[in-house]
């Protein structure tokens, strides 16, 4: 499964064109043959053929099944990092 979507607002405040995906996710019984990869691929065309220049996720950098090895691969490339802060009650 993957969640693509566009900010109309926003992109019309910022003057561009992008595209989010989030919410890649592959049942672990399907995991290391592609999939994920596959999903992204046909995202990042989706979004070129609605006119999109760019397309943008988020990524936990601690993911166990390597997903940010994935996103790099394919061209992403890293532009903001943001440390979460929890605190057990």
């Amino acid at each position: 499964m993957v969640l693509n979507w566009v900010d109309g607002e926003e992109n019309d405040t910022f003057q561009r064109q992008r595209g989010y995906t989030e919410g890649i996710l592959v049942r672990r019984f399907w995991r290391r043959r592609g999939l994920a990869r596959c999903l992204l691929v046909r995202s990042i065309e989706m979004f070129r053929q609605t006119g999109m220049e760019e397309t943008t996720l988020r990524v936990d950098t601690q993911n166990p099944y390597g997903a940010l090895r994935l996103y790099e691969s394919m061209g992403y490339r890293e532009v903001r990092r943001h440390a979460f802060f929890n605190k057990e009650m």
